[in-house]
């Protein structure tokens, strides 16, 4: 399967949807994943995780950080904060 079908493949499925399971953890706390189909991965591939969908804020979340931020660089950073934690 070519990056982009794969890609394609990722962003339709649902999100319990799997493509993997772990079934073991090493003794180094390394886990050992089996893909569903790996027929098209090759030795040495770089994997990455599908993409999720973006979380933005609410207006009420935007106006609380704002109320304790008066000074713009605290709001941004703030801001920036909160999206991080909602995205993770």
């Amino acid at each position: 399967m070519k990056k982009r079908q794969m890609t394609d493949r990722l962003q339709g499925m649902a999100e319990d949807d799997s493509v993997a399971h772990v079934y073991r953890i090493e003794p180094n706390g390394r886990p050992c994943v089996a893909w569903d189909d790996a027929s098209e991965i090759k030795v040495g591939a770089k994997l990455y995780a599908a993409p999720r969908e973006w979380v933005g804020l609410t207006a009420y979340e935007i106006q609380e950080i704002y109320s304790g931020n008066q000074h713009w660089g605290n709001f941004a950073c703030a801001i920036e904060a909160k999206l991080k934690e909602k995205n993770t």
